[in-house]
């Protein structure tokens, strides 16, 4: 079985799964993409010896009333010479170049599938945001199907006339049981990461995601301002880089809040900073992040992120929610919890059993595979959405 994963960038993090899925028997798997983007750890990707083959074309964005846009380009000719028995789409309705993707694939007789992650931002508003509904409602019905990040995806395409019977949720993860497996190492990395920044008898709150509007990490400065002016051993480390570092620093010191970290840009081994943290923060836009706090054991206060926080985050159990860009809210939570280290620990150790149940690379695997294998048979495995 040939198949196609069309993606906007090669995201290093999701090489994993790819080369998982392209290890499945009968599977024979090629990434068409728009570039790599960051450090896949090694120099074999895509190419001989790996488990599936790395096509690169050229991704081009752009703003248009609110709107984020991409244009790919040489992908199609790409995937007409392949002649691929499955075409899997970003389901992103901002790739406009997914269209003259749906048509050939139809006109071919091709099956195509969209892996959507689907959740409604707000930034659209007036007549670009009633012309947006009605180009989604016309391109969601291209698709033979979607795969769905989880619960809030399928609920997203719902809203614009996807019925239940076309979505299958494959929860959106990362190698979570590889996380789990080195519990034990990462926990002396995290005590060796205290030691070295002097945070042994801190109560650490850590924040990981690139800095820009969208993430709202002023909210979480804010939000600590009033947890450590009620405590003095708790500290903030917030991992990342973008545009709004500079402000978000001058912010710390305009405000004279103590033990903020800004640590910049992490991704070689940053395991060590969730191993050293007590609790994850994420105060806007994000996803992925969760997965990886919740598989370190920690538990998880955030907002309304990608849609998958439904699923993983479990109130009271896993974690908490708060009202997005209450600062008032984020820190009462973190006070709440702070002042019980038992709950710290039961919520950390259900956060990590939830994400391995739900939320397993293996997992996502086999349903992937499974999908693809009943899409490339003509068929399609649910009556009504759920997991496969």
């Amino acid at each position: 079985m040939k198949v196609a994963i069309v993606w906007n960038f090669l995201f290093h993090y999701r090489i994993p799964l790819y080369r998982r899925l392209g290890q499945v028997p009968g599977v024979d798997l090629t990434v068409l993409h728009g570039g790599l983007v960051g450090d896949p750890g090694d120099g074999r990707l895509g190419g001989p010896g790996d488990a599936f083959r790395s096509v690169t074309g050229r991704t081009r964005t752009w703003e248009l009333a609110g709107a984020v846009l991409y244009l790919q380009t040489g992908l199609l000719r790409q995937l007409r010479r392949g002649r691929y028995d499955v075409i899997v789409c970003e389901g992103n309705f901002g790739i406009l170049s997914n269209i003259p993707i749906l048509l050939y694939a139809r006109f071919a007789g091709i099956p195509v599938l969209a892996w959507a992650a689907g959740w409604e931002r707000g930034r659209i508003t007036g007549l670009p945001a009633r012309l947006r509904r009605v180009y989604i409602r016309v391109a969601a019905r291209l698709p033979r199907g979607y795969i769905c990040y989880g619960t809030g995806s399928r609920d997203f395409l719902e809203k614009y006339g996807v019925p239940r019977s076309r979505c299958v949720i494959v929860q959106n993860t990362i190698d979570v049981e590889a996380i789990a497996r080195r519990r034990a190492a990462y926990a002396a990395l995290g005590e060796q990461e205290r030691r070295l920044r002097g945070l042994t008898h801190k109560k650490i709150i850590l924040s990981v995601g690139e800095l820009r509007p969208q993430k709202e990490i002023a909210v979480l400065v804010d939000a600590f301002r009033t947890v450590r002016s009620a405590r003095d051993d708790v500290a903030l480390v917030v991992i990342g880089d973008g545009p709004e570092r500079k402000r978000l620093e001058a912010m710390t010191v305009e405000n004279g809040i103590p033990d903020v970290i800004f640590l910049g840009s992490v991704v070689a081994d940053v395991g060590r900073f969730f191993a050293m943290s007590d609790i994850f923060v994420l105060p806007g836009d994000g996803g992925l992040a969760i997965n990886e706090a919740m598989a370190h054991g920690l538990p998880v206060i955030c907002s309304t992120a990608d849609g998958t926080e439904k699923d993983l985050v479990i109130e009271g159990r896993t974690g908490h929610f708060f009202k997005r860009g209450d600062a008032g809210e984020l820190s009462s939570r973190l006070v709440t919890l702070l002042s019980s280290p038992e709950s710290v620990r039961t919520m950390g150790n259900a956060a990590r059993d939830h994400v391995c149940d739900i939320a397993s690379l293996n997992g996502a695997v086999e349903r992937l595979a499974r999908v693809l294998r009943t899409c490339e048979r003509g068929g399609w495995p649910l009556s009504s959405g759920g997991a496969a």
